[in-house]
């Protein structure tokens, strides 16, 4: 029994027992620095996400005032005036839509559990604000809209091949336009019969409607960006 507690092995035991403490001490401060890392990268992912949402915004915002003269334009010439020098363009500038980019980090932190990682409550509760409660009011508001505004034009139009796609082997004659209001080389939709477009039925009616639907679109675009932009300056300021 005497053997047992000899000064060599609790020499050895203390040694063993030190080992393992600092073992598990290394492991935890890797793991801490691990996850200070990661909660760094989800940070810069957050405010490059909500940078997008804002640029979104803002370029659709840029070009409002050419998506509603494009919409006028169609309205005057259903009612009797000249076609444009490009109909098939105006068309397409008048029904571009705003789209509420993903909230890609958000989603894939809430799917893996991972909102814990970010230490600060302020920072927490600023993105939980964002995401949990400004965004998604304004995500289904947009799709509301949608519904009322764009799907029954492009129900409508389907059927008169006006907005089907320029497919491989297709004659397409009919230029892109982007966000922005440039042109884009690549042609996306097939030309149309200007006087079909005119006598189709309900045309009138849903291009009127048309209007109210793009003065939605912005005031929610508008509301993103604002949101976007308050979310940004709490960010800088929590951090």
């Amino acid at each position: 029994m005497k053997g047992l507690f000899s000064p060599k092995l609790l020499v050895e035991i203390v040694v063993i027992v030190a080992g393992v403490l600092l073992a598990l001490a290394a492991d935890r401060w890797n793991q801490d620095r691990a996850d200070r890392l990661l909660e760094a990268a989800y940070l810069d992912r957050f405010v490059s996400d909500i940078k997008r949402d804002s640029s979104s915004a803002e370029a659709y915002l840029a070009t409002f005032q050419m998506v509603v003269f494009a919409t006028d334009t169609l309205l005057r010439f259903v009612e009797g005036a000249e076609p444009p020098p490009s109909l098939p363009s105006t068309v397409q500038r008048a029904f571009v839509q705003f789209n509420l980019p993903a909230a890609s980090t958000w989603n894939e932190m809430l799917s893996s559990s991972s909102l814990g990682l970010v230490r600060d409550i302020r920072v927490r509760e600023v993105l939980s604000d964002y995401y949990g409660s400004q965004r998604p009011s304004l995500e289904f508001n947009l799709a509301r809209s949608d519904r009322r505004g764009r799907d029954p034009f492009t129900e409508a139009l389907y059927p008169m091949g006006l907005f089907l796609p320029c497919m491989q082997g297709q004659e397409c004659a009919v230029e892109g336009i982007g966000l922005d209001g440039s042109p884009d080389a690549t042609p996306t939709y097939r030309s149309f019969d200007p006087s079909v477009f005119r006598e189709w039925p309900g045309i009138r009616s849903l291009i009127v409607g048309l209007g109210s639907h793009h003065g939605t679109q912005r005031l929610f675009a508008q509301g993103l960006a604002d949101a976007a932009g308050e979310t940004l300056r709490a960010l800088e300021s929590a951090r």
